[in-house]
């Protein structure tokens, strides 16, 4: 293997507490360096992470899919939950030997207003509205994670439900990341 040599000025940074702001930023530099002088160069996308929101997740996962540019990216720390979902969207994966990864399903926030006057119809409809939403978004993250990886859907969501911190040799072995650095 080569050593990889990132480009600073081609680097983007996915930090922790990942937020939609973050994702919004990260997506107008893919655009800027797709109008650049170098714009076939490589883009690198440097991972340590806690993870952060499902919905900035989604959309740089987008971007990152449909970019002109190869994007790299590479994990040396922790790749937790929303960022797991935008290292599949990179054409090459790598990771450091002692990064971990966690993947787990997906939660919404539930906010329910309660007074006198409730009754349990509007909060049913409300509880199934979540149910929902939470089912969705797990199988998207299902569908993304299953593209990419080498082990059934079943086990990925299995690994979604335990919620078990993974480390770098088991991810390869699962196909989350494509080699060891």
């Amino acid at each position: 293997m080569e050593k990889i040599v990132p480009n600073a000025k081609r680097t983007l940074f996915f930090g922790p507490n990942f937020s939609e702001d973050d994702a919004n930023s990260m997506i107008s530099r893919l655009i800027k360096f797709d109008a650049s002088k170098s714009k076939n160069a490589p883009i690198f996308m440097k991972i340590s992470s806690n993870g952060g929101n499902l919905a900035g997740a989604r959309r740089l996962h987008e971007g990152i899919s449909i970019h002109r540019c190869p994007v790299i990216g590479i994990v040396a720390g922790d790749a937790f939950s929303a960022a797991i979902i935008a290292l599949q969207a990179c054409g090459q994966r790598y990771a450091t030997k002692n990064s971990y990864f966690i993947i787990h399903g997906a939660s919404h926030p539930l906010k329910i207003t309660l007074t006198e006057n409730s009754n349990l119809m509007e909060i049913s409809k409300i509880l199934r509205k979540n149910k929902k939403e939470v089912r969705d978004a797990n199988s998207f993250v299902l569908d993304i994670l299953e593209k990419k990886m080498t082990i059934k859907r079943e086990e990925i969501k299995a690994l979604m439900d335990e919620g078990r911190k993974i480390n770098a040799k088991e991810a390869l072995r699962f196909g989350l990341i494509d080699e060891i650095i």
